[in-house]
């Protein structure tokens, strides 16, 4: 069977996710169906995923938030469970963007490198695809709380901002 990538999210695909973060992260770091839902309301291109046999198997998000959100997540003051959909920004051409890059995940039975390989291909064309429309990403922070996490964010030129109880914030400017 072969994988697909895609950021058209259905509600199956998002319990999928969420059900994901349940076994990666700790109750109080897990989203509600209901916000991830505002979210994708808000902007629908947020979440990309990689499917195999129409289910997802790996995941990323990269939310456009507003200033103010992006400095408090930068210092560590919240984390992306306490995102409002009033925090989420549309991808609009001509815009200059702050991002949150959260929610990396793989399936434990496909870990042996090709979905993160194809996660980061997404990753790279999404960056990509937004350049060719005019929308710049200036900053992207991220929040590693595992140590898969820490790695990528190292391997892909993030730089480490500031340590809290459950891990550490990175940050890539453009």
């Amino acid at each position: 069977m072969k994988f697909s990538v895609t950021n058209k999210i259905d509600e199956k695909d998002l319990r999928q996710i969420l059900n994901y973060d349940k076994q990666s992260y700790t109750p109080d770091r897990c989203v509600s169906f209901r916000r991830c839902n505002a979210w994708l309301k808000k902007n629908d291109r947020i979440v990309t995923a990689v499917k195999h046999g129409g289910n997802v198997v790996g995941f990323f998000s990269f939310i456009p938030v507003t200033e103010k959100f992006y400095a408090s997540f930068l210092n560590a003051e919240v984390n992306e469970c306490q995102l409002s959909s009033r925090q989420v920004l549309p991808y609009l051409p001509n815009s200059e963007l702050n991002c949150l890059f959260c929610d990396i995940v793989v399936d434990k039975n496909f870990r042996d490198g090709e979905v993160i390989i194809l996660l980061m291909s997404a990753f790279d064309n999404l960056i990509k695809k937004l350049n060719r429309q005019n929308i710049k990403v200036k900053r992207i922070v991220a929040d590693c709380v595992s140590l898969d996490g820490l790695k990528l964010a190292k391997h892909m030129g993030f730089k480490p901002i500031k340590k809290h109880a459950d891990g550490q914030i990175f940050e890539l400017k453009f």
